[in-house]
């Protein structure tokens, strides 16, 4: 299906079913929803992002006001355009990856095609197509949030796990995701953003609906089947260990208030020899500890971080590392080395000056702090 076609015939549904939800009415099911979704609550003014999603499955179910209550999203849309709210936006739910705590995430449901019209497991879980009411249901859902959250970042869940390559897919983005970016000034991160394991928005995505665009010359994979929802990097993995080795390397020499010494730019880093296998490292900004974390590659890590604060503009220069190789350390004895630092100086949480937060990654943090 080339994005003309996409384009010409949903845009016009579009505009037809637009009156009719113009209200925006949300059905409530926030009381009835799966309690167990919710992993904690947050200041429902830290957060103002949207994650855009489809099920890979479930198009039409018997009871709908029941069947999907156990999603993991804080609303889903129907194919008729039904908006149900499942959890309230204060909930914090492990849906979108590094993405998770400063955002609302919204399921549509449905199987939907790559920019190749091809499907995921389409024999098994179906070969949908995204309805208009489900598009126009979105720019509403959209429209409501910018008043009653202050939303002001639109995002696709592709862009924080490469388990998720083609979600929400183009027509959801482009008709939804696009169109805020568009019509209403939000923010997708610009050309580019990703955090973790996640992929940019392509550009075949951007143009999907406009007509003459022609097939996309970039064309997406298949993507892999859905998992289980999880915290983008546990940092509780390891916690509650009694016995780990002593994380003294880590701070010998650093008294408080002084630069550390041995701190070497992001790039010297990535070019040091010791890099290339495991370890622990502190990451600096303007000369204070920032952040403490583990790697069973220490080159990979620091191209990762490096990537993500040239991206985000936040000024590599004022930020260094130090790196402590751990030549054939275990994922466990790097967790316990990585607790003691963690222990050692605190998190901000604990009056500490480390950013380091339960089950989340620095990604997330210089995500928000970009936005703040």
């Amino acid at each position: 299906m080339s994005s003309a076609a996409s384009g010409s015939g949903i845009g016009q549904a579009i505009g037809r079913v637009g009156e009719a939800l113009r209200d925006c009415k949300i059905i409530d099911l926030t009381a009835q929803s799966d309690r167990s979704v919710r992993k904690g609550t947050r200041d429902p003014k830290s957060v103002y992002a949207l994650v855009l999603h489809q099920m890979a499955c479930c198009f039409r179910r018997r009871d709908p006001l029941r069947s999907y209550l156990r999603i993991k999203a804080h609303f889903a849309i129907l194919p008729e355009g039904q908006i149900l709210q499942l959890h309230p936006v204060s909930a914090l739910i492990w849906a979108s990856h590094g993405f998770n705590s400063k955002s609302v995430a919204v399921e549509f449901a449905g199987n939907f095609p790559n920019v190749r019209g091809r499907w995921w497991k389409g024999e098994t879980y179906g070969r949908d197509r995204v309805t208009p009411a489900q598009l126009e249901a979105g720019r509403c859902l959209v429209r409501h949030l910018v008043r009653t959250m202050g939303l002001r970042v639109v995002l696709a869940h592709r862009q924080s796990s490469n388990m998720r390559e083609n979600d929400p897919g183009p027509d959801i983005w482009y008709h939804v995701g696009q169109w805020a970016v568009d019509t209403l000034r939000l923010s997708d991160g610009g050309p580019g953003l990703k955090i973790g394991t996640g992929n940019p928005i392509p550009d075949a995505w951007r143009t999907w609906g406009r007509s003459g665009t022609g097939t996309p010359v970039a064309p997406e994979l298949e993507f892999a089947a859905p998992q289980a929802e999880q915290a983008y990097e546990d940092e509780d993995e390891y916690e509650g260990e009694e016995e780990y080795e002593s994380g003294d390397e880590l701070w010998r020499g650093e008294p408080e208030g002084e630069v550390a010494p041995g701190l070497l730019t992001l790039a010297a880093a990535i070019a040091d020899p010791r890099g290339t296998g495991p370890g622990v490292y502190t990451l600096y900004k303007n000369g204070q500890r920032l952040y403490v974390g583990r790697s069973n590659n220490l080159r990979r890590r620091m191209q990762q971080h490096l990537w993500c604060l040239t991206h985000l503009k936040l000024g590599v220069g004022r930020f260094h590392v130090k790196l402590t190789p751990m030549r054939g350390a275990t994922p466990a004895q790097l967790g316990r080395v990585e607790a003691a630092v963690i222990d050692r100086f605190g998190r901000k949480s604990q009056g500490g000056p480390l950013t380091n937060v339960k089950a989340r990654e620095l990604e997330q943090e210089l995500w928000g702090e970009a936005w703040r």
